[in-house]
This record gives C-alpha cells, sequence and structure tokens, in this order.
C-alpha cells in the first residue's frame, strides 16, 4: 500500500495498489494460469458496473461466486465504505 497506495484513500495517484493487482492478474489470465468470469460489481466498487472474478483453473462452479456487498455484509461490514473505513 505504501509503494502504490488505493484509489479509496481519496487521494490523487499515479498507480494504484489496484492497477498494480488488475495488471498482474491479467497476465496470469493470458497465460492460462488463471480463469476470468465477469461479475456485477457490487459495493464500494458498483460505479464500475461489472468487475472480475479470479480463480485457479478450472475455476469453480457459476454459484460459487459470492459478490463483495454479500461477503462483506456476512462479515458486520458496511460494503459501501471498504476500504477507507476498514483501513483508518
Amino acid at each position: 500500500m505504501t509503494l502504490h497506495s488505493h484509489t479509496g484513500f481519496g487521494e490523487p495517484i499515479r498507480y494504484s495498489a489496484s492497477a498494480f493487482i488488475g495488471s498482474a492478474v491479467g497476465k496470469l489470465g493470458r497465460e492460462g494460469l488463471l480463469l476470468r468470469r465477469p461479475c456485477k460489481a457490487t459495493g464500494y466498487w458498483g460505479y464500475n458496473g461489472t468487475l472480475n472474478a479470479w480463480a485457479l483453473p478450472p475455476g469453480p462452479a457459476d454459484d460459487t461466486v459470492i459478490s463483495w456487498s454479500d461477503f462483506a455484509t456476512a462479515q458486520g461490514l458496511e460494503p459501501g465504505a471498504w476500504p477507507r473505513s476498514l483501513l483508518e
């Protein structure tokens, strides 16, 4: 986080941790080492409309992907407040 920061902190940054991770998993996907599935973006990422779920081949069944909102709610977290509220 100190090297790449995160857009959730509200600071203008040149290269975020999310961009770094996205680039890495994209490369692994192109090499066939990860599988990608587009999903509905929820919670903090809802503004994106869609995002990608990643898994090791052969990948999970369709009904095993859980949204961020569902996961956060089950953990007692507010899905739209992440990441800033969790890191303060």
